[in-house]
């Protein structure tokens, strides 16, 4: 049984790096029970294994698919650990919208951009992937948005979004 912080960190980093998506929810359940800070368990544990499997990728010892199954790993742990933050007495920072702009579904980067940001303590609106610009403007004057963060791999659908 895996005991210290440091060993729990240490699983939950490994569960991200190795696409075990399907273990790292107990994982993260357990780490939780243990008493240990949510945040660093997000910091020091989830987003560093989501990094190593960026660094894979660009050594080219990772696809693209399995990166993709990292983050569906990354996304699980979260999920579990999220709503404990909610316990966090920090200052909440800007609102902000961010989304995939209409004609591009590729979602990684605005994904772990999303995540940064929550940990950090901003509260971030979510619209998705394949978002019309009129959603995006709709939901900011809805939320009162600080900021508005539109997100595209493909350089097609930015020639829709104004400046």
């Amino acid at each position: 049984m895996i005991k210290t912080q440091q060993e729990m960190l240490q699983a939950l980093f490994d569960a991200v790096v190795n696409m075990e998506d399907e273990a790292i929810g107990e994982l993260a359940e357990n780490y939780i029970k243990m008493g240990y800070p949510v945040l660093e368990g997000i910091t020091q544990g989830l987003i560093p294994g989501m990094k190593r499997a960026g660094d894979l990728m660009e050594q080219g010892e990772y696809s693209i698919p399995e990166v993709l199954i990292c983050s569906l790993a990354l996304d699980k742990g979260l999920n579990v650990l999220r709503p404990h933050l909610a316990n966090d007495k920090r200052e909440k920072k800007a609102k902000i919208v961010i989304g995939v702009v209409e004609g591009d579904i590729h979602d990684i980067g605005k994904n772990l951009i999303r995540i940064m940001l929550e940990v950090e303590g901003y509260r971030v609106y979510d619209l998705g992937k394949d978002v019309p610009l009129e959603r995006f403007v709709k939901k900011a004057k809805e939320v009162q948005a600080d900021v508005i963060a539109m997100s595209s791999l493909m350089s097609t659908p930015m020639l829709g979004t104004p400046l």
